[in-house]
C-alpha cells in the first residue's frame, strides 16, 4: 500500500525545491492576464473615441489575445529550462489537439476573422439571410448576433454565416448610413397609379424618416392572370423604421380601390 505520508513528504520537498520557479510562473501568468485586460480595455476605449468600426476593434482584440497567450507560453517554457524547440513542439501539439477536439469552434473563429477582414456587413447594418433578417448587433469570435425588427435576437454561428447568401440593405455614403429596402407587389393591370400615389403619400407622411423618395419599376407580368409585379425600393434613415414604412406602403396599396 502506498504510504500517504511519504507522498506528502515527497510533494513538500518538490514544492520547496521548485518554489522560485513556481512563484515566477505565477508572476508570468498574472502579468500576462493583467496586460491582456489593460490592452484590451485601452483598445476598446480608443476605438470608441475614434469611431472605429467594432468589427475592426474585435479583430485587433483577437490578435492581442493570441499574442499575449503565446508570450505567456514562451515565458513558462523558458522558466522550465526547456529549449525553444520545445515551445514550438508544444504549440504544434496543442494546436493539433485543439483542432481535433474543437474543430467547430476553430472553424467559427476563423470564419469570424474572415468576416471581419472582408466586411460583407458591419455592425449596425440591416441584413437578410435564410435564418432571418435584422440589424447586426455583434460580430463575436463564434457567433454573429442579429436583432430582428420585432426585437427577437438571432445567433448564427460564423461558420454558418459564411455559407449564407447575405442580402445587405445598408447603403454607406461618406459618413451617412441609410437602408434601401426592397418590396415586391402584384397588382391588376392598370393599377400602377395606385402604387405610385401610395408612395407619394408615404413619402409626404414619413419624410423625416426617409432618406430619399421611394422608387418603383416593373419586375414582371402575367398575361393569363392580367397582373403586373412591381419592384418597390424605399429608403429609411433608421433600421427601426423599416417595418413601419413597409406596412404603410402595403396598407396603402392593397387597402385602396
Amino acid at each position: 500500500m502506498v504510504d500517504l505520508l511519504e507522498i506528502a513528504s515527497a510533494l513538500r520537498e518538490w514544492l520547496w525545491a521548485n518554489l522560485p520557479v513556481l512563484i515566477s510562473a505565477a508572476i508570468v501568468v498574472a502579468v500576462g492576464y493583467a496586460l491582456d485586460k489593460i490592452l484590451v480595455s485601452w483598445i476598446r476605449r480608443t476605438g470608441r473615441k475614434r469611431d472605429i468600426e467594432p468589427t475592426a476593434i474585435n479583430a485587433v482584440v483577437i490578435i492581442v489575445h493570441a499574442g499575449i497567450l503565446a508570450g505567456v507560453c514562451m515565458g513558462l517554457v523558458a522558466l522550465a529550462g526547456l529549449p525553444a524547440e520545445w515551445f514550438i513542439g508544444i504549440l504544434s501539439l496543442t494546436g493539433a489537439a485543439v483542432g481535433f477536439a474543437s474543430a467547430r469552434t476553430v472553424g467559427n473563429f476563423l470564419s469570424g476573422l474572415y468576416i471581419m477582414i472582408t466586411r460583407p456587413f458591419l455592425i449596425g447594418d440591416y441584413i437578410k439571410t435564410s435564418k432571418g433578417e435584422g440589424i447586426v448587433e455583434e460580430l463575436g469570435i463564434n457567433y454573429t448576433k442579429i436583432r430582428t425588427l420585432s426585437g427577437t435576437r438571432i445567433l448564427i454561428s460564423n461558420d454558418a454565416m459564411l455559407k449564407e447568401t447575405i442580402f445587405n440593405y445598408t447603403v454607406h455614403e461618406g459618413d451617412q448610413r441609410f437602408y434601401a429596402c426592397p418590396l415586391e407587389v402584384t397588382l391588376p393591370e392598370g393599377a400602377r397609379d395606385r402604387a405610385e400615389r401610395t408612395l407619394r403619400e408615404v413619402q409626404e407622411k414619413y419624410s423625416e424618416k426617409m432618406a430619399r423618395p421611394p422608387s418603383i419599376e416593373l419586375a414582371g407580368a402575367d398575361v393569363t392572370k392580367k397582373t403586373r409585379t412591381y419592384r418597390i425600393q424605399y429608403f429609411v434613415k433608421e433600421a427601426g423604421d423599416i417595418l413601419e414604412i413597409r406596412e404603410a406602403i402595403l396598407e396603402g396599396i392593397y387597402g385602396k380601390s
